[in-house]
């Protein structure tokens, strides 16, 4: 189930990099506040705290992806 929720968190990001999906028209603190609201009904800590991991190595991944872009540039 985890893997799941998970693997729905990470495909939304995506959509929401992509300006696609549901999500397209809220901001990224907006996005992150409505994941959190519902992974939080579960109320599992080991879920929570692969959310946060996930999370940050999503958003890490984003932010060396955009240097590698300007450094091409």
């Amino acid at each position: 189930r985890n893997q799941l929720l998970l693997q729905q968190v990470k495909a939304e990001w995506q959509q929401h990099e992509q300006n696609k999906g549901r999500f397209r028209k809220k901001t990224r603190l907006q996005l992150f506040r409505i994941q959190q609201k519902r992974l939080a009904g579960y109320r599992d800590e080991s879920l929570n705290q692969a959310y946060q991991q996930c999370l940050q190595r999503s958003l890490h991944l984003q932010n060396l992806k955009r240097k590698q872009q300007a450094y091409a540039q």
